[in-house]
């Protein structure tokens, strides 16, 4: 997963940490099970002594579940938003947030096909 300051990766009794995420894929490994997901960004805490890391996330998709042409759509509708706004000021955050989760979402259909 991808925070503010970059990469994150976590290991059994990592650190206290607290962190903002940003629209990211996130690969969760428990017992050699593998699992892929995308994630619209959100928070982390990170509490060592518990051996524990809580997300809240503001949208999370499992990979094998993402509609591909949605999210191609999705993302075509975002560039053509931002292709016509008339300038730096009305590009909202919403709409470019939208384009990066259909381009993670996107990325991540290469790990399951």
């Amino acid at each position: 997963m991808t925070t503010e300051k970059g990469q994150l990766g976590i290991l059994p009794h990592h650190t206290d940490l607290i962190a903002k995420l940003k629209i990211s894929p996130l690969t969760v490994n428990e017992n050699g099970h593998v699992r892929i997901y995308s994630i619209g960004g959100g928070r982390i805490q990170i509490v060592q002594k518990e051996n524990t890391a809580y997300l809240l996330v503001d949208s999370i998709e499992r990979a094998e579940d993402i509609d591909k042409e949605r999210a191609l759509r999705a993302k075509e509708n975002a560039e053509k938003a931002l292709e016509e706004a008339e300038s730096q000021r009305d590009i909202t955050a919403r709409r470019s947030n939208s384009r990066e989760r259909s381009i993670v979402s996107l990325s991540q259909i290469t790990y399951t096909n």
